[in-house]
């Protein structure tokens, strides 16, 4: 037989041997069906908690500690820990939340405006945000469990 004859015959049998394995992997996989887009063909029913439940429907910043979690959603900063409250900005829009353990900071600007920073202890009973000025030169900020960074 000639070389070339032997590579065809080899080329032949690689293809054959990939296109039987191919098959034996398709046969095997499992059998994949379309969910159907609307509620009424789901087989389960939605069940939504009545207690300790407090809807954010459109949460644009979310920030958490060991003991709070805090969402801030139109408008509004809903603070999630021994009980749930809400904090109030007066009109002011948040773009930036951190917590570390129970202190909350937040940025606010309005339209175009300096950043404004405001803090609170959520542990204090009247939840008071207090206006306070971070370092010119801060280029970000983050927090842990204990602190707020600067850089």
């Amino acid at each position: 037989m000639s070389k070339s004859a032997t590579i065809f015959l080899v080329a032949l049998a690689l293809m054959l041997a990939v296109a039987l394995t191919a098959a034996a992997a398709l046969a095997a996989a499992p059998t994949m069906t379309a969910m159907a887009e609307d509620d009424d063909s789901l087989s389960f029913t939605r069940v939504y908690p009545s207690d300790g439940y407090y809807p954010i429907s459109s949460a644009t910043l979310v920030a958490a500690s060991g003991e709070y979690a805090a969402a801030y959603d139109s408008g509004t900063v809903i603070v999630l820990g021994d009980n749930a409250f809400t904090l109030s900005l007066n009109g002011k829009q948040a773009n930036g939340m951190w917590l570390a353990g129970s202190l909350l900071l937040l940025r606010t600007q309005t339209d175009g405006s300096a950043a404004e920073y405001f803090i609170t202890d959520l542990t204090d009973a009247s939840h008071a945000l207090t206006q306070i000025t971070v370092p010119e030169d801060a280029s970000y900020i983050v927090a842990d469990d204990a602190y707020i960074y600067f850089k």
